[in-house]
């Protein structure tokens, strides 16, 4: 299991926020290495009205480069008069994972995580919009946590984005690879809380111990299955003083979410609809 959390602050999720221009029209802002190809991520600045954002795979063995994926963006849309010149769009990938014939990218641009999925055979490709916080004009920092984890079939994650002293939002969801879709959470007020009487469960949820069995207790106690339904924990993300637990029933048919409040000692069951995210179409 791989996991990666990145921390984002200040200046660089909102487009008031600018950073200046550098003397090179032409930059390579990520590099990653892979057995026959190699991934690079290249602003290029050399156009006086758009800005490009290319994603760029490099044959090992023939040196042949080819763009799977290009974003352009208007320097004039995207900056104020007031703020002056030399702002580019911040566009950069957080981590790619190759899984068979397929290329994973996961970007941070603009306040806004996206997945790419490039098929290395056919050579189309998928994007997904994971999701980001709207741009506002405040004199305010903004930050982002993006907390992503890939074990087994699955990418899970959770991304914090906000203001440093205002508004946040919390993105759970997560990527099922083998069949290719994006599940996000949408979290409402009414949930179902059951609690407990002692911090032992909390204390084992924790600890990665037995959690397929308290998840079971839990909805056996809140008559929401069967005695001999099968529970299998997947993972959990932590955040603050929430845990976000996947589980499936009955062998992998159906993927839930539970959470547990450890500062209460709380299940919060239910809550949430779960959302099957469309295809991200560029502005």
């Amino acid at each position: 299991m791989k996991s990666i959390l990145f921390f984002i602050i200040l200046f660089f999720i909102c487009p008031y926020n600018m950073y200046s221009q550098n003397e090179n029209k032409i930059d390579t802002i990520y590099k990653q290495e892979f057995k026959d190809f190699t991934l690079f991520l290249i602003r290029d600045d050399s156009n006086e009205e758009v800005g490009y954002w290319k994603t760029t795979l490099v044959d090992k063995n023939t040196n042949t480069s080819n763009i799977i994926n290009i974003d352009a963006y208007s320097k004039e849309h995207f900056m104020y008069s007031y703020r002056g010149g030399g702002a580019f769009y911040l566009n950069n990938i957080i981590e790619a994972y190759r899984i068979k014939n397929k290329l994973h990218i996961f970007y941070s641009t603009w306040g806004k995580v996206k997945l790419f999925v490039f098929d290395l055979v056919d050579k189309t490709a998928k994007n997904y919009l994971i999701g980001g916080f709207p741009c506002i004009l405040s004199s305010g920092g903004h930050f982002g946590i993006i907390d992503f984890h890939k074990t087994n079939d699955f990418f899970y994650f959770s991304i914090i984005v906000g203001q440093t002293a205002g508004e946040k939002v919390n993105i759970v969801g997560y990527y099922n690879i083998k069949e290719d879709n994006l599940h996000l959470y949408n979290f409402m007020d009414n949930s179902t809380k059951w609690k407990f009487d002692s911090k032992e469960t909390s204390e084992m949820i924790e600890e990665n111990k037995d959690i397929s069995l308290n998840i079971k207790e839990a909805l056996i106690e809140r008559e929401l299955i069967k005695d001999n339904t099968e529970i299998k924990y997947l993972f959990q993300l932590k955040t603050g003083h929430l845990s976000y637990i996947w589980y499936a029933e009955h062998n992998m048919y159906i993927i839930r979410l539970i959470r547990y409040d450890h500062s209460a000692n709380k299940w919060i069951i239910g809550g949430y609809s779960d959302i099957n995210a469309d295809l991200y179409e560029k502005d």
